[in-house]
């Protein structure tokens, strides 16, 4: 082992000067607070035997579900990484490579791509984004697993999202003629990343209000004794507010089957993320996209750690 110490210039300074350090032909970089599971390498540099790809993307599970918003932030990663992701990797069109945990091919990351960059909050990002521009392919090994401290409190959560969505949006915008660039399928993964990243959240409120205000009128009705049956409802309304909860149901449902690692009863947490977590998520886009046309543009908010409250275990 050997340990590098510079003065504190953000992490992906001490990221490049690593890079320089090392003559491998992968590098494995993980975060402060992740702990790697023993197998995680070896699944890590197994896609690389391919010349074509160029980075693989491990799996990031939350180690210390010590309450409802972590455990919250379980479900979500369980979603996004066995379901959304497996999807972009089918399309050629995985757009991040997590911090926490990740593989590049060392090469294309000094000669191909000129390392990471300090122009955007998430350079994983950048770099993904960076990584698919230059002709390679980013792969996902889904056996390593590296697990990760969310954070506990609403406070750090938030200031988290922050950064992560202003972040995506820089790289987004610094890409933004990879949309020109990549192919059809590729460009879908982009569209997604905009749709339900930005676009839906700015309007997800309203359909709060609304399924808010159709609560209520139905309440009430019960509550006066009228016959539901009776009151005409619009049907594409009841199904609009039925079938969203349920979409949400089905997706979880999935992901936890792909991964049988994860309990069954991370399910229960689902329903309740709809009236309390996607809210919060909503709320991060609005000061990210006013930070974005104000200027006013976040910072890296270290975050207070407590250390990982679950033991890995190997099987």
């Amino acid at each position: 082992m050997r340990l590098l110490s510079q003065t504190n210039q953000g992490k992906w300074q001490a990221l490049n000067t690593a890079y320089d350090a090392i003559d491998t032909e992968v590098a494995v970089c993980v975060d402060a607070d992740t702990r790697i599971a023993r197998n995680a390498i070896r699944e890590l540099v197994q896609p690389f035997a391919d010349s074509k790809v160029g980075a693989v993307a491990g799996t990031v599970v939350v180690g210390n579900r010590t309450n409802l918003l972590t455990r919250m932030q379980a479900m979500e990663y369980i979603s996004a990484q066995q379901v959304v992701r497996r999807a972009q990797e089918h399309l050629n069109g995985i757009l991040v490579v997590p911090g926490a945990i990740g593989a590049w091919r060392v090469e294309a990351v000094k000669n191909d791509l000129g390392y990471y960059s300090n122009e955007t909050l998430t350079e994983d990002a950048d770099l993904t984004i960076l990584m698919r521009r230059g002709g390679y392919r980013v792969a996902y090994a889904e056996k390593a697993l590296a697990y990760t401290e969310a954070p506990a409190d609403l406070r750090a959560f938030m200031k988290q999202r922050m950064r992560w969505s202003l972040g995506n949006l820089q790289a987004l915008w610094k890409h933004r003629s990879a949309f020109v660039e990549f192919g059809s399928m590729r460009r879908f993964t982009i569209l997604d990343m905009i749709l339900f990243g930005y676009l839906l959240p700015l309007v997800a409120p309203i359909m709060d209000v609304l399924f808010l205000f159709f609560a209520g009128w139905l309440a009430t009705a019960a509550l006066n004794g009228s016959d539901l049956s009776e009151l005409n409802l619009p049907l594409y309304a009841v199904i609009a507010f039925v079938a969203v909860p349920l979409m949400d149901l089905v997706v979880a449902w999935t992901a936890l089957r792909y991964d049988s690692r994860e309990p069954m009863r991370l399910l229960f947490v689902v329903p309740l993320m709809n009236f309390f977590y996607r809210q919060l998520l909503y709320i991060t886009v609005y000061r990210v996209l006013w930070s974005a046309l104000t200027g006013r543009l976040a910072g890296w908010n270290k975050l207070r750690r407590l250390g990982l409250q679950r033991v890995i275990v190997e099987t």
